[in-house]
């Protein structure tokens, strides 16, 4: 069920919240000035104003201001004389074009080429609209507390498709201000019409968008096929919605619309009676919009937000929301080799479709490498592991780059361990990753890991500390 599947049924989509408008205000003014441009630039060198290249567009086709005549009608106020110099003339001019035209130069003034052009930039606008609602997306989970799942639902990249930016919208505006009967039977109502349902923004006593879902869900309980349900503060905006219930029928830019009834269908039988559109007003009883446009209250969060000491949260809560690979202390000295040899499974090929290695092919990585590494690894929190790789180095033989990675990271201290690492071996030290424990089969700590170039294979060797003394 749409309505309510793994938070879906509120396709609430904020395709209408931050990013509605984007995708729609954003996008269409930026479709228009492209259409502007996009009919200015042709590929005459002259490169003519664009209403010069439409009036010269108009007058080829027998219209506009400079149409030329297709018969004597024009000429019947002249003489004899002049009117058969005139259309001595106009033969002279429309043969000129008509090899204009031949050799192609009249093309980029054509309406196909101009539409073709607008169509280009169009589409340009449209994956910016919607470049915006990812972005949206990425907001909603960083910075207003909202699952990953949710977040897709309201930027509308898992929501069903809206008639927002369609030729026609058909749509009932909804406030928490209304009873919750009332509100149930108003989407009864959208779904028998298939009208969508716009909501400006929380329930006032709400402070998260979950709160929010969760009421929808109790008051929709049990409806199937529900109809389309969405934040839509800029639809608010646009029509000036402050009372609900409110209705609209929407082609194009011509619209109707009405509050305190929810008979659609009457709404959508007058449409054809009117060449404008029309606001009737108050035709029954309403309640006030009482939610809080969305957009601006998620604008008002992000302004009260202080930057700088969530900053500070997220660096100080790091290490304590990292994962460590615990290993023990090794109790014997023990090392083993490691042949790196993989064989493909799979063809691996670059974006463009390039192959770069067949499935089948047998590789190693270190065959041909000229620069060796060694890895020391250890756990940092240990005083004795720390004072063994001290020691170690003086005496260790480096195989080409030297890297130190520990197994863990005191969780109280975080950066300031870091950075006294840091200024005890004069290098970095960085946090040791699972998956190289399990592919360099690391059971105990302290370990060195060193490249054998001539050989192309990886020496771990585990070291006992007691041993070492010994």
């Amino acid at each position: 069920m749409r309505f309510f599947k793994a938070a879906a049924w509120v396709a609430f989509g904020v395709s209408t919240c931050v990013a509605a408008q984007t995708a729609e205000q954003s996008t269409e003014q930026l479709k228009e000035q492209l259409k502007q441009q996009a009919s200015q630039q042709g590929n005459n060198p002259l490169d003519l104003p664009a209403d010069v290249k439409e009036k010269m567009r108009q007058a080829m086709e027998g219209k506009g201001e400079y149409n030329i005549p297709t018969g004597n009608d024009g000429l019947s106020h002249l003489s004899d004389e002049e009117r058969e110099f005139y259309q001595s003339r106009m033969e002279d001019v429309q043969k000129n074009m008509n090899k204009l035209r031949e050799k192609g130069l009249l093309k980029p003034f054509e309406k196909e080429t101009v539409d073709s052009k607008t169509k280009k930039y169009e589409d340009v606008a449209q994956q910016i609209g919607d470049h915006s609602v990812s972005q949206l997306e990425k907001a909603l989970q960083e910075h207003v507390g909202v699952s990953e799942q949710d977040a897709s639902t309201f930027a509308g990249s898992s929501a069903p498709e809206s008639r927002q930016n369609e030729p026609v919208e058909y749509a009932m505006f909804l406030s928490f201000s209304m009873t919750k009967e009332s509100i149930r039977k108003a989407i009864l109502t959208a779904k028998e019409n298939g009208a969508e349902v716009y909501f400006n923004g929380l329930h006032p006593s709400h402070r998260r968008i979950d709160q929010t879902m969760n009421l929808m869900r109790e008051i929709g309980k049990g409806i199937e096929d529900p109809p389309i349900v969405r934040f839509n503060p800029t639809a608010f905006e646009k029509f000036a919605v402050n009372k609900a219930p409110t209705i609209l029928y929407r082609e194009d830019e011509r619209h109707l619309i009405a509050s305190g009834i929810t008979s659609l269908s009457w709404l959508k039988s007058e449409f054809d009676h009117h060449e404008q559109s029309e606001n009737y007003g108050e035709l029954g009883p309403t309640t006030e919009v009482v939610e809080k446009n969305l957009i601006e209250e998620l604008k008002e969060r992000m302004a009260n937000v202080d930057w700088k000491e969530e900053r500070k949260k997220t660096l100080d809560s790091f290490w304590e929301r990292q994962t460590y690979t615990r290993l023990p202390r090794a109790e014997k000295t023990e090392s083993w080799v490691i042949d790196p040899t993989i064989e493909a499974v799979k063809d691996v090929r670059t974006p463009r479709g390039e192959l770069v290695v067949k499935a089948g092919t047998v590789m190693n990585p270190l065959v041909n490498q000229s620069v060796g590494l060694t890895l020391v690894v250890f756990n940092a929190g240990d005083i004795k592991q720390l004072e063994w790789v001290s020691n170690k180095l003086k005496t260790l033989d480096v195989s080409g780059t030297l890297m130190l990675m520990t197994s863990e990271i005191n969780e109280e201290k975080g950066w300031k361990h870091i950075e006294a690492l840091y200024e005890h071996f004069a290098m970095p030290v960085y946090k040791l990753p699972e998956t190289m424990v399990n592919r360099f089969q690391i059971s105990a700590l302290p370990a060195v890991v060193s490249t054998d170039l001539e050989k192309a294979v990886l020496k771990v060797k585990q070291f006992s500390i007691d041993e070492e003394k010994s």
